[in-house]
């Protein structure tokens, strides 16, 4: 199959504009968010927060988020240039529940945030389990809403 120059500057030309156009020329989604420091902290955990959207959290040993990721569609929109790298836990789960109530994610139909905990070496730490449950039930709260976790 021969294929002639112009055509192939033109499948190139149209690649090209359907890029721009769609936004892949964009800075990338907060789902690839990782830290821009020269070494990573080993990290400590993951949180993986299901409102749908569903969010996963890595953490370092201080808590720290060290690394964010959007699990579908509605986490790239609810976490759209937001910057939760280096945030402490808590500061960042308030700021996902501000995100998710302001974007009608969390109402008072949709209240239920399950949250899953997994820890260096596979186990789940209770301790840090019951405070993302406080900090969520709290900021959920402070919303003027009750909450599920």
């Amino acid at each position: 199959m021969k294929i002639c120059k112009r055509t192939l500057m033109g499948f190139f030309t149209l690649l090209l504009s359907t890029a721009l156009l769609c936004g892949c020329g964009a800075p990338a989604p907060a789902s690839t968010q990782i830290s821009d420091h020269a070494e990573v902290p080993k990290e400590s955990a993951f949180v993986t927060i299901d409102i749908n959207p569903s969010i996963e959290l890595t953490l370092d040993r201080d808590r720290t988020v060290i690394a964010v990721g959007a699990v579908n569609t509605d986490a790239e929109i609810l976490l759209w240039q937001e910057e939760l790298v280096g945030m402490e836990l808590e500061s960042a789960l308030e700021r996902i529940v501000a995100l998710a109530v302001e974007m009608g994610y969390v109402t008072e139909e949709n209240t239920a945030i399950s949250v899953t905990v997994t820890t260096e070496g596979g186990k789940t730490e209770d301790a840090l389990l019951r405070d993302i449950d406080e900090t969520l039930v709290n900021a959920v709260k402070d919303a003027g809403m009750n909450v599920s976790v």
